[in-house]
Protein backbone atom coordinates (compact mmCIF):
# COMPACT_ATOMS: atom_id res chain seq x y z
CA UNK A 1 0.00 0.00 0.00
CA UNK A 2 2.88 2.42 0.70
CA UNK A 3 4.02 2.22 -2.92
CA UNK A 4 0.50 2.94 -4.20
CA UNK A 5 0.11 5.94 -1.88
CA UNK A 6 3.36 7.48 -3.14
CA UNK A 7 2.38 6.79 -6.76
CA UNK A 8 -0.99 8.51 -6.25
CA UNK A 9 0.54 11.57 -4.61
CA UNK A 10 3.16 11.84 -7.34
CA UNK A 11 0.55 11.46 -10.07
CA UNK A 12 -1.53 14.28 -8.56
CA UNK A 13 1.57 16.48 -8.26
CA UNK A 14 2.51 15.78 -11.89
CA UNK A 15 -1.06 16.63 -12.96
CA UNK A 16 -0.58 20.17 -11.64
CA UNK A 17 2.04 20.78 -14.39
CA UNK A 18 3.99 22.94 -11.91
CA UNK A 19 7.00 20.63 -11.69
CA UNK A 20 9.42 19.77 -14.51
CA UNK A 21 10.94 16.78 -12.70
CA UNK A 22 9.62 14.41 -10.03
CA UNK A 23 11.31 11.69 -7.99
CA UNK A 24 9.61 8.68 -6.38
CA UNK A 25 10.88 7.28 -3.05
CA UNK A 26 14.26 8.91 -3.49
CA UNK A 27 15.48 12.37 -2.54
CA UNK A 28 18.35 13.57 -4.70
CA UNK A 29 21.12 15.81 -3.44
CA UNK A 30 19.96 19.31 -4.34
CA UNK A 31 23.07 19.94 -6.46
CA UNK A 32 22.18 16.92 -8.63
CA UNK A 33 18.75 18.31 -9.54
CA UNK A 34 19.02 19.72 -13.07
CA UNK A 35 15.40 20.60 -13.93
CA UNK A 36 13.47 23.10 -11.85
CA UNK A 37 11.09 23.22 -10.19
CA UNK A 38 11.38 19.63 -9.02
CA UNK A 39 9.63 17.54 -6.39
CA UNK A 40 10.56 14.33 -4.56
CA UNK A 41 8.04 12.22 -2.63
CA UNK A 42 9.23 9.57 -0.17
CA UNK A 43 7.48 7.34 2.38
CA UNK A 44 9.81 8.13 5.28
CA UNK A 45 8.57 6.20 8.29
CA UNK A 46 5.72 4.32 9.86
CA UNK A 47 4.67 3.30 13.35
CA UNK A 48 2.11 0.75 14.46
CA UNK A 49 -0.17 1.37 17.43
CA UNK A 50 -2.44 -1.20 19.05
CA UNK A 51 -5.02 -0.61 21.72
CA UNK A 52 -5.39 -4.25 22.64
CA UNK A 53 -3.07 -7.17 21.94
CA UNK A 54 -6.03 -9.46 21.19
CA UNK A 55 -7.49 -7.03 18.68
CA UNK A 56 -6.92 -8.05 15.05
CA UNK A 57 -6.57 -4.46 13.86
CA UNK A 58 -3.79 -1.94 14.26
CA UNK A 59 -3.51 1.77 13.68
CA UNK A 60 -0.62 2.83 11.46
CA UNK A 61 0.84 6.32 11.38
CA UNK A 62 2.99 7.03 8.35
CA UNK A 63 5.08 10.04 7.45
CA UNK A 64 5.62 11.10 3.87
CA UNK A 65 8.27 13.65 3.00
CA UNK A 66 7.69 15.91 0.03
CA UNK A 67 10.74 17.90 -1.01
CA UNK A 68 10.41 20.90 -3.32
CA UNK A 69 13.46 22.20 -5.21
CA UNK A 70 13.65 25.43 -7.19
CA UNK A 71 16.38 27.68 -8.58
CA UNK A 72 16.51 31.29 -9.66
CA UNK A 73 19.12 33.46 -11.31
CA UNK A 74 22.08 34.34 -9.11
CA UNK A 75 21.12 38.04 -9.18
CA UNK A 76 17.48 37.51 -8.24
CA UNK A 77 16.19 37.41 -4.68
CA UNK A 78 12.53 36.46 -4.96
CA UNK A 79 10.21 34.06 -3.19
CA UNK A 80 10.20 31.10 -5.56
CA UNK A 81 8.78 28.52 -3.14
CA UNK A 82 5.51 29.80 -1.65
CA UNK A 83 3.32 29.12 -4.69
CA UNK A 84 4.80 25.63 -5.10
CA UNK A 85 4.27 24.86 -1.41
CA UNK A 86 0.64 25.98 -1.68
CA UNK A 87 0.23 23.70 -4.71
CA UNK A 88 1.47 20.72 -2.66
CA UNK A 89 -0.92 21.64 0.19
CA UNK A 90 -3.79 21.72 -2.32
CA UNK A 91 -2.86 18.28 -3.70
CA UNK A 92 -2.80 16.77 -0.20
CA UNK A 93 -6.11 18.36 0.76
CA UNK A 94 -7.89 17.21 -2.41
CA UNK A 95 -6.54 13.70 -2.98
CA UNK A 96 -8.97 10.78 -2.63
CA UNK A 97 -7.50 9.08 0.41
CA UNK A 98 -10.45 6.73 0.96
CA UNK A 99 -9.28 4.32 -1.73
CA UNK A 100 -6.31 3.45 0.49
CA UNK A 101 -8.46 3.16 3.66
CA UNK A 102 -6.70 6.16 5.13
CA UNK A 103 -8.75 7.75 7.89
CA UNK A 104 -6.71 10.96 8.15
CA UNK A 105 -4.10 12.72 6.01
CA UNK A 106 -2.76 16.16 6.70
CA UNK A 107 0.29 18.33 6.28
CA UNK A 108 1.82 18.19 9.75
CA UNK A 109 4.99 20.18 9.19
CA UNK A 110 6.72 22.41 6.65
CA UNK A 111 10.28 23.72 6.65
CA UNK A 112 12.04 25.84 4.08
CA UNK A 113 15.63 26.98 3.74
CA UNK A 114 14.95 30.71 3.50
CA UNK A 115 17.63 31.30 0.86
CA UNK A 116 20.60 29.79 2.70
CA UNK A 117 21.71 27.90 -0.43
CA UNK A 118 20.99 30.74 -2.88
CA UNK A 119 20.24 30.54 -5.82
CA UNK A 120 18.59 27.27 -4.79
CA UNK A 121 15.44 27.14 -2.69
CA UNK A 122 14.33 23.98 -0.88
CA UNK A 123 11.24 23.10 1.16
CA UNK A 124 10.40 19.95 3.10
CA UNK A 125 6.71 19.21 3.64
CA UNK A 126 5.74 16.36 5.97
CA UNK A 127 2.41 14.64 5.41
CA UNK A 128 1.11 12.45 8.22
CA UNK A 129 -1.30 9.67 7.36
CA UNK A 130 -3.30 7.37 9.63
CA UNK A 131 -4.93 4.14 8.60
CA UNK A 132 -6.30 0.95 10.10
CA UNK A 133 -5.04 -2.40 8.92
CA UNK A 134 -6.07 -5.93 9.83
CA UNK A 135 -3.18 -7.97 11.20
Amino acid sequence: MKKEIIEDILMEIENTSEFKKTYKNIVPIWTDVKQFPACAVMYESEEKERDNITNSKAYYVGKIGIFVFNKQSKTSYEDILSDLIEEIYSVIENIRWTKHKIIDATVSQMKRDGGIVHPYAIANIIVEIRYIKSI
